[in-house]
């Protein structure tokens, strides 16, 4: 069919498998007429590309119409680079046959194409897109001696300049420092510097290394700044500037970044107290950038003054030091006699004072702590000291054969690089495309190198992120997570999911099995998956299933836990990265859990991946286990160590998420926390703060006679916090949700689980006690026949209503009021009674008698003067601090009270607003102190008045007045 240029864009949209042959060469004719018909190849691209910008085609003719572009655009190079990267993200997506795209794409990008594999009659004759891209990638030639340079300036820097692409995050890239390889020689991913921290080469195959890298990397992206505009610049702009040379007479020479005309010296002047910027001379290097120099110019030469960027950087430098505790050794600069005071620069860079200490000279190297910062109108002080510990570790040595290191924190290296020529394409959609193509390559099987497709999904964020791609950069995320977990199991670590990454159904369900791997019982929570015994999931839960009940049939059923991890990993394709864990490897922290060492990798997250939840994991979890090693033998419990003994050191999880947590919550957890212990927490930005943390949390969960065997400190390399906790040897310690102390539960260690203490247990635990009181005796007595429903006698009985002592026959129904009182039957009286334990001078049990078995009844509560019955009364008092005081003192309970029954109404005057069983107690309490004391109006009001009026009558035969 013949078609002119205005026809291509409709003909596009309409061209199916059958039509496009012909439409192809229509489209080709329209380059073969004269001069005057010839059309211009750009022309028709727009048209075939406004045709199928929104039509519905078939994948096949999609990728022909790429194809026919390319040939159209041969002969310019640089159009012709989007146009082959769509064809091959086109392929990548959907072609059967896995070509090596990330190779293809790359020559693509990089160098300019001599001829194409494919012509114009292989592209009408093709019946695949994998046939169109098998001849692309066999027979497309490339001029490698060439190369297409170019720049592109997003979140961050993507840039070819010698045949080799690189992403980096920050304006300041040297060439040749890489974090790692994505494809050897073609493209590789940087950081700003050797003076910046980056992947070591040993951690090239760790995952954890390479993912903590990642974020790091992406969140540098997220907070990039461009280069500014220096053009136009005037005294007092902020610029950053690069040493370009030395000087004799000035020391090193530098001038404004990105404009060589503007240069000149440093100004001398005291930059921190004590400390002078030619004192820095000695450590500059050439191509050392710094940033935010304020600009000088008068009629000679431009100057610059670096005491603002130094300053901030000095001061925050000293707080991560003393923040952390660092010893760093550091060089002498100056010893002053006159002010008694020696001036140093540490190995970091950072300019501190000490006293004179002796035998000390300019240019010796001492290992110093920072003690504080302090700011006066004389300047701002750090100020230092000796380390008081004998037996020390240097954090930093002075190096002082590369004393260039000193200023590896304060100053950024900027290589030579050739700016490559104006374009006036936009490359933002080479890098989406690339993106594209990286993350649909990147797909786990077994012969791929899983580590590789790892780092191909990570650079595929990295150039969405790069491109301000959000959605695409989140998606990508999501894959390259799950693959992150995926190599880390392989690698023996414990996956646990966050509920803040979305992940897809499918991928979600694996990780939630595996999730479940090294928990005895997990294999329950998968057995669902049991009923799809041929999905991926099944087929793990399977293997789990038998090394769960190999744990519960040591002798019947035997399973390898290595051996299902590797066949686990074979499934997932990720068993080329599988490493075999050692039986009994020693962890840091011990060779595992026991009886008494737990092992805990957060205080804050649930284990679940249910995300923070401190009520549940610290409380739950960490004190829970507290409580057990106080009702036994004690123990030790440490918080971001593995299952494995070792400390957690991947960004993001363990401590290092507790820490970022509990910082971002802080003003919310320290109000609560007021509330509840009355005064304010510790801030835990550090392990050792934290620490501080949670030995306050501790005073919220046990009774203070407790407090001194739990000993919570940051371990000796501060990378863990263990809780040391000695045995309760005078009481059984309960685990409370307040300082109320009403809710307490014992808990106890059974074997490596934790459990809630039974009666039987708590009545065995109280009879071994050291200095075993009567009360005490009383209780386990007490506490038996309620659960046999025995009969006892209490002997010498003094009882408060009738001052007589007799023995009382009762049948106890249950304890209350802090187990200082007991709700009995009267076997005598035939009624239920209340008794105090201390008024009880011995108790025997009726062993001839038969079973006595009373109505099953809900334990009854007391009020707040003891009193237990079935009627209620309200009552209102206002009362003076007095009053208020005497109250606490005789009824313990008062200190329970809920807010909203027992306040502070005014100063020293307070309220009491409560329900009560009985009016004779509160009769007695009224009139002790009856000048202290307002009967106020409620509904029961006349009931209370009426009471004492009759008491008052009975006994001394007047009326009181109310």
């Amino acid at each position: 069919m013949a078609i002119d240029l205005l026809d291509v864009a409709s003909a596009c949209a309409k061209a199916t498998e059958r039509t496009i042959a012909a439409l192809l060469k229509s489209i080709r004719q329209l380059q073969k007429g004269d001069e005057q018909q010839k059309v211009a190849p750009n022309m028709v691209v727009a048209e075939i590309e406004k045709g199928t910008e929104k039509a519905e085609l078939s994948i096949l003719v999609r990728g022909k119409l790429l194809a026919a572009e390319i040939l159209l655009l041969v002969s310019e190079k640089d159009a012709l680079r989007e146009k082959a990267l769509r064809l091959l993200e086109l392929a990548s997506v959907s072609c059967q046959t896995r070509f090596p795209y990330l190779e293809m794409a790359m020559n693509v990008l990089i160098h300019p194409t001599r001829t194409l594999g494919f012509s114009w009659q292989y592209v009408e004759e093709a019946i695949s897109l994998d046939q169109i891209v098998h001849k692309f990638n066999q027979d497309t030639q490339f001029d490698t001696t060439a190369t297409l340079p170019f720049l592109y300036e997003g979140h961050g820097i993507f840039q070819c300049l010698d045949g080799v692409s690189r992403i980096s995050a920050l304006n300041y890239g040297e060439e040749g420092v890489k974090s790692f390889d994505l494809l050897p020689d073609h493209l590789e991913v940087v950081m700003r510097n050797v003076r910046d921290e980056r992947l070591k080469m040993s951690d090239r195959n760790n995952v954890a290394a390479v993912w903590a890298f990642a974020q790091k990397f992406i969140e540098a992206q997220r907070h990039y700044q461009r280069k500014r505009d220096v053009t136009g610049i005037v005294a007092g702009d902020k610029v950053d500037i690069k040493c370009v040379g030395f000087s004799e007479e000035d020391g090193p020479f530098f001038e404004v970044f990105g404009n060589e005309d503007l240069r000149g010296p440093l100004i001398n002047e005291e930059i921190i107290k004590g400390l002078y910027t030619e004192d820095l001379f000695p450590f500059f290097i050439i191509n050392d950038v710094i940033h935010g120099a304020v600009f000088h110019q008068d009629d000679y030469q431009c100057t610059f003054s670096i005491r603002q960027a130094y300053e901030t950087f000095a001061v925050n430098q000293a707080r991560y030091n003393i923040n952390n505790k660092r010893i760093i050794e550091a060089k002498a600069l100056a010893v002053s006699k006159r002010a008694n005071r020696i001036n140093w620069i540490t190995a970091d860079g950072c300019g501190v004072n000490t006293y004179k200490y002796e035998n000390v000279e300019e240019g010796d190297i001492r290992s110093l702590i920072i003690l504080n910062i302090q700011r006066n109108k004389a300047g701002t002080f750090i100020n230092a000291a000796e380390p008081l510990m004998e037996d020390y570790e240097n954090d930093l040595l002075f190096d002082e054969d590369d004393e260039s290191s000193v200023l590896e924190e304060f100053v950024y290296t900027k290589a030579q690089t050739a700016q490559p020529e104006e374009r006036k394409e936009d490359f933002k959609p080479i890098v989406v495309l690339l993106g594209k193509i990286l993350r649909n390559d990147a797909t786990l099987s077994d012969e791929n190198d899983s580590m590789a497709i790892f780092k191909r999904k990570l650079a595929s964020i990295l150039l969405f992120e790069l491109a301000g791609e959000t959605e695409l950069a989140e998606r990508a995320y999501s894959d390259a997570y799950y693959t992150y977990q995926l190599l880390s199991y392989a690698q023996g670590e414990s996956v646990t999911v966050s509920n803040k990454i979305p992940l897809s159904p499918d991928n979600a369900d694996v990780l939630f099995c595996l999730s479940k791997a090294n928990e005895k019982d997990g294999y329950q929570q998968i057995l669902r998956f049991m009923s799809e015994p041929d999905s991926l999931c099944g087929q793990i839960a399977s293997l789990l299933t038998a090394k769960g009940v190999s744990y519960r049939f040591v002798d019947e059923v035997r399973a390898d836990s290595e051996s299902i991890r590797e066949k686990i990993c074979a499934l997932l394709h990720v068993s080329d990265k599988f490493e075999r864990q050692q039986k009994h490897s020693q962890g840091k922290y011990g060779k595992g859990e026991t009886g008494t060492i737990e092992y805990k990798s957060s205080y804050v997250m649930r284990l679940d991946g249910k995300g923070p939840d401190i009520d549940f994991q610290g409380r739950g979890e960490v004190f829970k286990t507290v409580c057990c090693f106080l009702n036994k033998e004690g123990g030790t419990l440490f918080i971001g160590v593995n299952d494995s003994g070792n400390p957690i050191k991947a960004e993001g999880y363990g401590l290092s998420a507790d820490i970022r947590w509990l910082c971002e919550n802080y003003k919310s957890i320290d109000r609560q926390r007021f509330k509840q212990l009355n005064h304010h927490v510790q801030k835990a930005d550090t392990i050792d703060h934290m620490a501080v943390f949670l030995n306050a949390e501790k005073e919220l969960y046990f009774k203070d006679t407790l407090h001194e065997l739990i000993i919570i400190e940051a371990t000796e390399d501060n990378d863990a916090i263990r809780i040391r906790v000695q045995p309760s040897h005078y009481e059984i310690a309960y685990l409370y949700s307040d300082k109320t102390r009403t809710d307490g539960v014992a808990y106890i260690r059974d074997g490596n689980t934790t459990r809630e203490m039974t009666r039987y247990e708590k009545e065995q635990r109280l009879m071994s006690l050291k200095h075993l009181s009567k009360d005490i005796s009383f209780l386990v007595t007490i506490q038996e026949a309620i659960d046999k429903h025995q009969k006892l006698i209490f002997r010498g009985y003094s009882s408060g209503n009738s001052g007589k002592v007799s023995d009382r026959r009762v049948v106890p129904i249950n304890l209350f009021y802090n187990d200082e009182n007991v709700y009995a039957y009267d076997l005598d009286a035939k009624t239920e009674k209340q008794f105090r334990l201390s008024r009880i001078q011995s108790i025997d049990l009726i062993t001839d008698a038969p079973i006595f078995t009373l109505p099953v009844t809900q334990p009854k509560k007391a009020d707040v003067f003891r009193w237990i019955s079935d009627k209620t009364y309200h009552v209102k008092l206002r009362m003076h601090v007095m009053a208020r005081n005497y109250l606490l003192e005789e009824f313990s309970e008062a200190k329970n009270l809920p807010a909203d029954e027992f306040y502070e109404e005014e100063p020293n005057i307070w309220i009491l607003d409560t329900q009560l069983h009985g009016l004779g107690a509160v009769r007695r309490f009224y009139l002790g102190l009856a000048d202290k004391i307002e009967i106020l109006d409620t509904e029961d009001s006349d009931a209370v008045k009426e009471e004492i009026q009759k008491y008052l009558n009975k006994f001394l035969g007047v009326m009181a007045n109310n």
